[in-house]
This record gives structure tokens, C-alpha cells and sequence, in this order.
């Protein structure tokens, strides 16, 4: 594994906080499940590695699948050293001198009279209990370590939750996995809205920009409009507060709740703007956790509305700011579409073990790393578009790539399906009912950079025969 971070934004812990929460999960795994057999770290920061489901039973099985193939190799070989050396993931931790403070000071950033707190999502249930908050907050930061509270098992998937962050901080600590954030000067959400809305004031380019970033003239300036006014509403506030309300993202999530609630008009402007805010957000959580926020970002999972042109806007302005980020040389399309045949794949749990043995074995760690290491350092120096350069990478990395998909396929048949006539990366979960996937396609296009297969591509990869092959019947094994 690199020192090459990734930072997803299906990791938002926002996302797996209502009632979509399953393809929401489906996402969180299969992409964190491709960065890892390209051979990249997942970067994780303390809100998510605290607060986003997604994260805590994606790092829960990462984990506990590694002690299944670790207990069984003898301590002090070259196998369970390798295991033990491996880089899956790395948690960060900001304003705090670690993990569980981190999580406690979230915890306990709350106004009883006001109501004002910092949002919980995993643990919404307590969201505004503010004695279960303080005293799950001193439950992490006991003396003697974690205690779980007596009121715990009262709540679905809370004892669970906690064992995960007990877990987590075990790991992190114990491995060398855990880091204070980035001090790095960086771009906040504030500075992104700012920018934002200086591309559309006093006939900015805005409508001419956001269609090369694939979204409607029209949205994007919607959003701008909506934007303005909440920009003048803070300026003429008279409350400190009121006027560094955007600074943070809280507002947005409680404007859409209530929205919701009330089954308001502008309720599709609203989640629109909210994908806009929570993206520039995760750009620059990113950053604070040594990420390259451009290699790798998520596709909304809705497919009846136009999140997916407001994500595409959102990265857009977020190079368009930093012109020295590269595009991401590869984008995936996430599908979460029920109606797709069904597959049967293997538990989450029972995919990281599949992973873990191919790291244990030496002939096929050496066989994976050395494709990884080639993979990785193409994508660290993909030259700028209109290079002269550009050409001989476009056709090396194709090749790396496709030698990739072929010794993916040969070592892990029950984690990945390739197609070689496509040069599709693909990867299936099934949280509980229904199958989702995740697919990458290196495509040289004719502006020479590879092409992100579509959404429509997604689906029809998902129903081709050779994409279920053996798997339904390697399930139950």
C-alpha cells in the first residue's frame, strides 16, 4: 500500500444518516474497496472515523478480517509481518491531542438553550440528549479506557458503533495508523462559497463555466441566487453568530430537514445546495488529511434528480480555484439501481479476508504490490493536458492498467470482475438485499486523458453475463 491518501466523500457521515441508508453504505464500501486494491491508503478524519456509520462498519470489517487471517499465521514470519505493516487506512484527528478527545469535544459542542450543536448522524438518536452526549463523551475519555454506557443497548447498532470506535482508536494507536490533522493552510468552506459567489456577481463567467463542468447554466445559477441570498442574510445580521453562520455547514442540513418536514417547494434547490456546501466541505476535510481531494470524488447516489450535475459543478470550482490540483485521472460511477439482477456476493467481512490473504501469501503480494507501485507512480505524475508527454502516459497507463485488471482477476475472483474487451475495474457489495458496484474504465478519449465510465455505462456492465460469472456460487461456500 501507498502513501498515496485517498479521501472519498461517500465517507460523509451525513450520508448514512437517513432513510437511503443502504446504497449509502453500498457506496462506502465498494469504493473504499477499489482504492484499496489499487494499492492506496484510505484517509479518514475524526468526525467521519467518530460519526459516519459508512466508516465505522467499513473499518470495523477491514479490521476484524485482518485478525481472521492473522490468527492463523505464526507470529514473527514474513506473512503476519506484512499484515501487521500494512497501511489500510490512516485516522486523523483535528483540534485535539487525539482520537476519543477529538470525538468528545464534538460531542460536547452544544447550546441547550439555543439548540445550536454540532449535527450527529450515526448517533442521531441522542443528537439533542445533551446528558447522553456528555456521558458518552466521558465513556470514551475514562481513565482506565472506554466504558460503554449502561443506556447503550438501548439503541439499535449503538453497542456496535461504540465497539467500532474502541476498535478504530485500538488499531490507529496500536499500528502507528493515527496522526493529528494537516496544519497545512487550506481553503475552508467559507472560501469556497466566497469564490463561488464571485464567479456569478456582476455577470461573472459562472453560466459559461458550468457546462464545461457538465451542469446546467441554469442550476448553477439557481444555486448562485439561493446562495446571494443567504450571503446578504448574514451580512445584515447583528448577532456575531448569525454572521459566521456559513462559515460552518450546519445551517444547510437544518434548512433541508426542515424543508423536508414541511414538504416545502424549494425542497429540491435546497438538497441541491447542500450537495454544492457538502462537497466544497470535503474538500477541504481532504486536505486536512493529506489527501488529494481531486484523485477520488463520489457520485451522489440519487438517480431521479440533478445532484450528479451539482457534484460535477462543485469539483469544477474547486479546480478552477486550485489550478495546480489535476483532475482525477479516474472517476468511478457508483449504481445503486434495485431494478439490476440480483447477485448473491460475499459478506463485506468475508471480501477484506479475501484481500488480507492475498497480502499474507509472498507471491501474490509481490506480484499486487509491484502492479500498485506502477499504477501509483503514473497517476503521481500524469503530465498537464497539451503536453507532448501526454500521449506516451495516456498509452502507459492503459497498459499498467489493464496488466492490473489481469492480476486482479487472477488473485482476488471473489472481490473483483474484469473485462478486458472494456478494461473494466468493477466491484459488487450487498449490504442486505440488493447488489450495487462500483465500476472504473480506463478509456483513452480523444483529448488523450482516460474517460470515467457513465452512469448508463455502470448499467449496462452490471447486467453483462461475464460480470456475475462465479460469484453467486462462490457465495455460499
Amino acid at each position: 500500500m501507498s502513501d498515496l491518501f485517498i479521501f472519498h466523500e461517500s465517507f460523509d457521515s451525513t450520508r448514512t444518516a437517513d432513510g437511503m441508508s443502504l446504497v449509502n453504505l453500498a457506496q462506502t464500501q465498494a469504493e473504499a474497496l477499489v482504492s484499496l486494491l489499487l494499492g492506496h491508503t484510505l484517509a479518514v478524519n475524526n468526525t467521519y472515523g467518530f460519526d459516519s456509520r459508512g466508516v465505522l462498519e467499513l473499518t470495523s470489517a477491514m479490521i476484524s478480517a485482518r485478525e481472521d487471517v492473522r490468527s492463523g499465521l505464526r507470529q514473527g514470519t514474513a506473512a503476519h509481518s506484512r499484515l501487521t505493516e500494512a497501511k489500510p487506512f490512516l485516522l486523523c484527528w483535528y483540534g485535539a491531542g487525539s482520537f476519543f478527545e477529538a470525538c468528545a469535544k464534538q460531542l460536547r459542542n452544544f447550546d441547550e438553550k439555543t439548540g445550536e450543536r454540532f449535527l450527529l448522524s450515526a448517533w442521531k438518536a441522542i443528537d439533542v440528549d445533551w446528558e447522553k452526549r456528555r456521558q458518552l463523551a466521558d465513556a470514551l475519555l475514562a481513565p482506565d479506557g472506554p466504558v460503554a454506557p449502561a443506556w447503550l443497548s438501548e439503541y439499535d447498532r449503538f453497542p456496535e458503533m461504540f465497539q467500532a470506535l474502541v476498535t478504530i482508536n485500538s488499531y490507529a494507536s496500536q499500528y502507528d495508523r493515527g496522526r493529528p490533522a494537516s496544519g497545512e493552510k487550506g481553503t475552508d468552506l467559507i472560501g469556497y462559497l466566497n469564490y463561488y459567489h464571485q464567479l456569478g456577481a456582476n455577470n461573472g463567467p459562472l453560466p459559461r463555466l458550468a457546462p464545461a463542468w457538465r451542469c446546467p447554466a441554469d442550476i448553477a445559477m439557481a444555486l448562485w441566487d439561493r446562495l446571494d441570498k443567504e450571503m446578504a442574510k448574514a451580512a445584515a445580521a447583528k448577532e456575531a453568530k448569525d454572521k459566521k453562520r456559513l462559515e460552518s455547514r450546519s445551517w444547510i442540513h437544518v434548512a433541508v430537514n426542515e424543508a423536508r418536514e414541511r414538504n416545502a417547494g424549494d425542497l429540491e434547490l435546497l438538497e441541491q445546495l447542500m450537495e454544492l456546501i457538502n462537497t466544497f466541505y470535503n474538500a477541504r476535510l481532504s486536505q486536512s488529511v493529506y489527501a488529494r481531494h481531486g484523485f477520488m470524488s463520489s457520485v451522489p447516489r440519487s438517480a431521479d434528480n440533478d445532484l450528479e450535475y451539482v457534484n460535477d459543478l462543485a469539483v469544477g470550482v474547486i479546480g478552477h480555484l486550485h489550478p495546480d490540483t489535476s483532475p482525477p485521472p479516474l472517476r468511478g460511477a457508483f449504481n445503486g439501481t434495485s431494478e439490476q439482477p440480483q447477485l448473491q456476493t460475499p459478506p463485506l467481512r468475508r471480501l477484506f479476508v479475501d484481500f488480507w490473504n492475498v497480502i499474507a501469501d509472498e507471491g501474490s503480494n509481490n506480484v499486487w504490490s509491484k502492479s500498485c507501485e506502477r499504477l501509483t507512480g503514473l497517476l503521481n505524475n500524469l503530465p498537464e493536458s497539451g503536453s507532448p508527454n501526454r500521449r506516451i502516459w495516456a498509452s502507459d497507463f492503459r497498459d499498467a492498467w489493464d496488466d492490473h485488471l489481469s492480476r486482479l482477476s487472477t488473485l482476488q475472483p471473489e472481490v473483483v470482475r474484469t473485462d478486458d474487451s472494456t478494461g473494466a475495474l468493477r466491484v459488487a457489495v450487498q449490504p442486505e438485499r440488493d447488489a450495487y458496484q462500483q465500476a472504473l474504465r480506463s478509456w483513452a478519449a480523444d483529448d488523450e486523458q482516460t474517460r470515467p465510465v457513465t452512469a448508463d455505462e455502470a448499467d449496462t456492465l452490471l447486467a453483462t453475463a461475464s460480470y456475475t460469472n462465479s460469484l453467486a456460487d462462490s457465495a455460499g461456500k
